[in-house]
């Protein structure tokens, strides 16, 4: 029978591998939406209602993004308090997998938010 710390180490690391993926994707999609209000011109009616849908999108995917950065902050405090409560799993893979994950990942300028996105 599978020790469950493991799987709770994978379910750990497997959702934050998955909310890093889903930040990723809200941060380009917020550095592409913000290009295209850039590029819009207030000059006519219909570019200013355009304008205003995009800026709504941008702030929409704005908000999206926080609460991607705020998720993976939380998970990554927990799998590093997961990991620093079970050191007798050293040797399993789940366990090294997720100190390298934390260690390429889960440093404090990965966490932020770019200064892009602060706009």
């Amino acid at each position: 029978m599978e020790n469950p710390r493991k799987s709770d180490l994978k379910k750990l690391t497997n959702a934050i591998s998955f909310l890093q993926k889903h930040k990723d994707s809200h941060e380009q999609q917020v550095i592409v939406e913000e290009g295209k209000l850039a590029e819009q011109s207030l000059a006519a009616n219909d570019a200013s209602h355009k304008k205003i849908d995009q800026m709504d999108k941008v702030q929409e995917l704005h908000w999206m993004f926080s609460q991607d950065y705020h998720e993976l902050k939380l998970l990554s405090e927990t799998l590093q308090t997961f990991l620093d409560m079970n050191q007798d799993m050293k040797d399993t893979e789940f366990y090294r997998a997720a100190t390298q994950y934390i260690g390429e990942h889960c440093n404090e300028s990965e966490l932020e938010p770019s200064p892009q996105i602060l706009k």
